[in-house]
């Protein structure tokens, strides 16, 4: 039976949350007596965009700024999201070799959400997969989650809307419509929902945590124990906000302006490919989007490995990168279109 401690932190500085969530995982690469672990957490009011998002695209700034709502970039793959202490977000750390490990990432992500699916039913609420990624409850989404890797340390992140304020949620997230061109609705309120909305009462957290466990017990059989933050932890955060997601060019880095834009829906998010690109060969290229892989320095080698390259070289080095396969297809044929554009 896989044993996990559990730690209910209450770092809710959005710097310092997720400093504390790349010094976890760099810790549980370099010592191997580091135990699997899972984090309970909530943030306060801020925009966590995605690995190889640009806030410009996806975040109101204007309205960011003025309602005082930090923006910052994730370490992982995905999305720009909102969140605050409505909602619940856990990481499940383990070490690869251990736990489900083993399983594939697509097999992964369908565990986690057959989990959170029998979270919600001790609710009482009916979720449905939707998607690599989501659960939904009747089309709207109350849950989305992100897999990632540093060397030896696995990562699954999830956030679950409980009391969350959609209607701020609404008015600072861009609603970029190539993303949602397969949904009904036409507003992200429209789109999503929480415990408290189905339940029509507001939900404690603290009973939140309770279910939580509870049903990571019943779905994964594994042996839980709460314990805290260990020095060392504490010590590695503090450097990671200091030094990394303190810093305004971690989450703001300007990219050249690129007059030429694809874009292409993949199951797992957008991709989007900017560059300069010529008769016969790659330019310049950069790729972004809220797609799904484990790392997002996968991405940036593969961006560097095809800049100069012709059309072909391209496509054949990107069928030879480990990565989805719903991202390798949906970049093959952005290239298949930036070539025929410029024949």
């Amino acid at each position: 039976m896989e044993k996990f401690r559990v730690i209910k932190d209450n770092v809710t500085n959005p710097v310092k949350h997720y400093a504390l969530e790349e010094a976890m995982m760099r810790l549980m690469d370099m010592d191997k007596s580091f135990p699997n672990t899972i984090r309970l957490r909530r943030v306060k009011k801020s925009v966590l965009i995605g690995f190889l998002e640009n806030p410009f695209d996806t975040v109101n700034l204007d309205f960011a700024k003025a309602h005082g709502v930090r923006i910052l970039r994730r370490h992982n793959l995905g999305g720009t999201v909102y969140q605050d202490l409505g909602s619940f977000m856990f990481t499940v750390l383990y070490r690869n070799g251990t736990f489900i490990s083993t399983k594939t990432e697509e097999e992964i992500y369908r565990n986690f959400n057959d989990f959170v699916i029998l979270f919600l039913s001790k609710y009482g609420i009916e979720g449905r997969v939707r998607g690599v990624n989501d659960v939904v409850v009747n089309g709207r989404k109350i849950f989305g989650s992100a897999h990632t890797m540093i060397g030896d340390a696995v990562s699954h992140t999830g956030s679950v809307l409980v009391n969350m304020d959609l209607e701020f949620l609404s008015g600072i997230i861009k609603f970029v419509q190539p993303k949602f061109s397969d949904k009904d609705f036409k507003s992200l309120k429209e789109g999503l929902t929480t415990i408290s909305l189905e339940l029509h009462k507001r939900t404690r957290i603290a009973e939140v945590y309770e279910k939580f466990l509870e049903a990571f017990e019943e779905r994964f059989n594994v042996e839980l124990h709460e314990d805290k933050l260990t020095d060392k932890e504490l010590s590695l955060m503090d450097q990671f906000a200091k030094q990394k997601y303190g810093k305004e060019e971690w989450t703001f880095s300007r990219e050249p302006e690129y007059e030429e834009v694809y874009t292409e829906k993949v199951e797992s998010g957008l991709i989007f490919v900017k560059g300069v690109f010529k008769k016969n060969f790659i330019d310049e290229i950069k790729i972004s989007g809220d797609f799904l892989a484990k790392t997002g320095e996968e991405i940036v080698k593969l961006q560097k490995s095809v800049r100069g390259k012709s059309f072909e070289e391209a496509k054949i080095m990107i069928i030879n990168y480990d990565l989805p396969k719903d991202f390798k297809l949906g970049l093959i044929e952005l290239i298949k279109q930036i070539e025929n554009d410029h024949k």
